[in-house]
């Protein structure tokens, strides 16, 4: 069991998108790191009291940015409209909106459907605070050597601080690609004022692996790996030739002429309360085609044209003694009869 609780914050330098990376205005957006971090927790039962933390300020940031790239877009509509405008059959013309107050709804939506967890503004004056530390160069002020500036950063500083000052039973995980914020002397300001620790990182990678480790998430499934053996692969090879005969191809179904499945595995996760063991094995589909039947002559020769389709079975297994049991397949795609 792990020795803390923890929570991961992000900050801008890692969510935020660069003006080709928005591809639907519609949502609040954010990089895709973000949704990988949601579905790691989620598939990893003992995570699930771990939450990821965004500062309002980063939030205030990340909406800026993204209102500016839609206005920008618009703008570059509007420039593209203007090339038309001697057609008289042409009515082309940009709606009115007011986007800041969308988008605000959008990202209420997506703080709730993500769980994600505000680290507010602090509400007492921290004006004398940050004056002094801006005369003395400390950090996360002065991002570049003799250059004033890290206002932004030093308000999510001390809007962590007084968040960890309120959770003194959680360690902070701090996402981030700034250098400002990796300071011995920020990390002891932490320690001093929380009695915790706060632990930064530049790649999501090492947050996970530490997790991984803290946790001992893959303890049980390397054991689990460990005892597979071809005879896995050989039973959902066989399960699947007894079971599916015919593949559905809108609007048409085809004889099923064999499978192959792969020797990897996509995924795999263990379900703490039940003891089951889930693992995605991906597996290809041989089929006949409108045209099997005819003969093909091009260099090569073959009775029947033939085609393929990827699909992924999801097998369950739970262990009995010293043995898993298979408990349950399920195809991702059910398109098989």
């Amino acid at each position: 069991m792990p020795k803390h609780k923890y929570s991961i914050i992000m900050d801008t330098s890692v969510l935020n998108l660069t003006y080709e990376k928005y591809n639907n205005f519609y949502y609040f957006q954010t990089r895709k790191l973000f949704y990988e971090f949601v579905k790691f927790i989620k598939d990893n039962n003992e995570l699930k009291h771990i939450k990821i933390l965004i500062p309002r300020i980063v939030i205030e940031e990340l909406k800026k940015h993204q209102i500016d790239a839609f206005n920008k877009c618009v703008q570059t509509i509007n420039e593209n409209i203007l090339k038309f405008q001697d057609f008289s059959f042409f009515k082309l013309e940009t709606p009115e909106i007011d986007y800041e107050k969308h988008l605000n709804q959008k990202i209420g939506n997506y703080i709730s459907m993500y769980d994600v967890g505000i680290i507010e503004i602090p509400n007492k004056d921290l004006t004398q605070k940050l004056i002094q530390k801006a005369v003395n160069k400390e950090r996360p002020f002065y991002k570049t050597a003799g250059k004033d500036s890290g206002f932004k950063d030093a308000v999510i500083w001390e809007s962590i601080l007084e968040y960890g000052i309120q959770h003194k039973d959680e360690h902070l995980l701090f996402l981030h690609n700034d250098n400002d914020f990796i300071d011995n002397k920020l990390s002891g300001e932490f320690k001093e004022l929380t009695g915790n620790q706060i632990i930064s990182y530049k790649n999501p990678a090492e947050i996970k692996s530490f997790l991984d480790k803290e946790f001992e998430l893959h303890q049980k499934l390397n054991e689990l790996i460990s005892s597979l053996n071809k005879d896995f692969y050989n039973t959902i090879y066989n399960y699947l030739v007894n079971k599916y005969h015919y593949i559905n191809i809108n609007p048409q179904q085809f004889d099923i002429r064999s499978f192959r499945v792969g020797d990897e595995i996509n995924n795999i996760s263990f379900n703490q309360e039940n003891g089951d063991y889930s693992l995605e094995v991906p597996f290809t589909t041989f089929h006949s085609t409108p045209y099997s039947g005819y003969s093909i002559i091009d260099n090569d020769y073959a009775p029947f044209e033939e085609s393929f389709y990827n699909n992924i079975i999801k097998v369950t297994l739970k262990r009995v003694g010293g043995n898993f049991v298979y408990k349950n397949f399920e195809l991702f795609t059910k398109n098989l009869q």
